[in-house]
């Protein structure tokens, strides 16, 4: 049975998270359009890596060498914001959970809003804006 257009985005935004989490680079690059931006919203303040997908990928590289915790980027509530057939915007809720010295502590919480595009059958994620609840460590 083939999986709906929103499963498949559904999966998109946790294949782009699983890489994050996972320090893949390859795999966040397979999730993101050419011309891909993220960007996080912070106390009304905005903040994020370069625009590009590779400017993306090349600001999660230099993060992961100072990481010294494990994250988990955890999804819930997708939504439909809008949607057609060469686009859609979806939104998520986000726990985001990290592991060191074999504590587990919640850092944060917030809001993806996440527009994808569609193009030659294939679905990618042009922009990621999350708007965190408050500050984390």
């Amino acid at each position: 049975m083939p999986i709906s257009r929103h499963e498949t985005r559904c999966e998109m935004m946790t294949r782009f998270l699983l890489g994050v989490d996972e320090q893949d680079a390859e795999m966040v690059r397979s999730t993101l359009t050419e011309d891909a931006e993220t960007g996080m919203v912070l106390e009304g303040v905005k903040l994020g890596p370069p625009p590009g997908r590779e400017g993306i990928v090349g600001y999660l590289e230099e993060f992961w060498k100072s990481q010294t915790d494990q994250r988990r980027h955890v999804l819930s509530n997708a939504i439909v914001e809008s949607e057609s057939p060469e686009a859609a915007v979806l939104s998520f809720y986000l726990t985001l959970y990290a592991t060191r010295d074999g504590k587990l502590r919640a850092l944060a919480t917030g809001r993806y809003r996440v527009r994808f595009v569609s193009k030659d059958g294939e679905e990618r994620i042009r922009r990621i804006e999350l708007v965190l609840d408050g500050p984390f460590d």
